[in-house]
């Protein structure tokens, strides 16, 4: 599904972003390891399988830093919002102690990146610190922030399957119809599945996937939305969070592409699995 969106191939067709378009590739491979290693964390699997798995989160996530900052800061950010959401689902008793485990993996392999490719992190600090100094900072104009909300807005790329319109900014290609109607199919299968604890789901698998598709969602719609969120806000606040929007800006939504293409596929594969296996 991933692959047959238009989006991805975006970057490389329209604007010749070979360096991002790599990193957004190993998106999906530092979430895969991290959710391994989160899954080790909570099942108190042995010092060696959690350190090889956190290795390989680790590396993944260094990676993604070298190959475009951006998606190294979004693989970042999707381990702190996906690791306590799993994490909290995961446990037994839904409590928010879930959380902790989950925060506590993400900061683990963002430190242990850092730690593992000093080389290149450390450097970069050092000519971000110096460039900041010298008044050469990495910010966008605020009024460039507003303009890629505006152009990049969630509800145009959920629901307008029309010729994008012409603009001083690079419209992304809305999702296709049918990805946008299997992620609604997917949703309400999905907070059942993943919220209603029934043994035999259980003993299926059906409620884990169901529950990590919860944490997909959730990275999914964030990114999404923040990509349309300064068009909302007041222009002084805009003005003040401008590092922010500059480093988590429009290029997210490749993250939400990949992420909703997985929300689609499992609500393809919930729905086999309902009439193939409830009787």
């Amino acid at each position: 599904i991933f692959l047959a969106l238009p989006g991805p191939w975006f970057w490389t067709t329209k604007l010749g972003y070979y360096a991002f378009a790599i990193a957004s590739s190993l998106f999906p491979w530092g979430l895969a390891f991290f959710d391994w290693f989160l899954e080790s964390v909570v099942k108190h699997e042995t010092k060696a399988k959690v350190a090889a798995k956190l290795f390989l989160a680790s590396l993944f996530l260094g990676l993604a830093y070298i190959f475009h900052a951006f998606v190294g800061a979004s693989l970042t950010l999707g381990f702190f919002l996906y690791g306590p959401i799993v994490g909290f689902l995961r446990h037994k008793k839904l409590s928010l102690r879930g959380i902790i485990p989950g925060f506590a993996a993400a900061l683990l392999v963002f430190i242990f990146a850092i730690l593992l490719y000093a080389f290149w992190f450390f450097p970069v600090f050092r000519y971000a610190k110096l460039s900041s100094s010298q008044g050469g900072g990495q910010t966008a104009p605020g009024d460039l922030i507003v303009r890629w909300a505006e152009v990049q807005n969630p509800r145009r790329l959920l629901f307008d399957w029309s010729q994008p319109e012409e603009s001083d900014q690079f419209p992304m290609p809305s999702f296709p119809s049918i990805v946008t109607y299997l992620v609604f199919l997917a949703l309400p299968l999905i907070f059942t599945l993943a919220l209603v604890k029934i043994s035999e789901f259980r003993k299926d698998g059906i409620t884990d996937v169901a529950q990590k598709s919860l944490g997909l969602v959730a990275l999914g719609s964030f990114f999404l939305f923040w990509s349309g969120l300064a068009a909302y806000l007041n222009p002084n606040l805009v003005e003040r969070l401008r590092f922010i929007f500059s480093l988590l800006n429009f290029y997210a939504l490749a993250i939400s592409y990949a992420l909703f293409s997985l929300v689609a596929a499992f609500g393809i594969y919930a729905v086999v699995w309902i009439v193939t296996e409830i009787p």
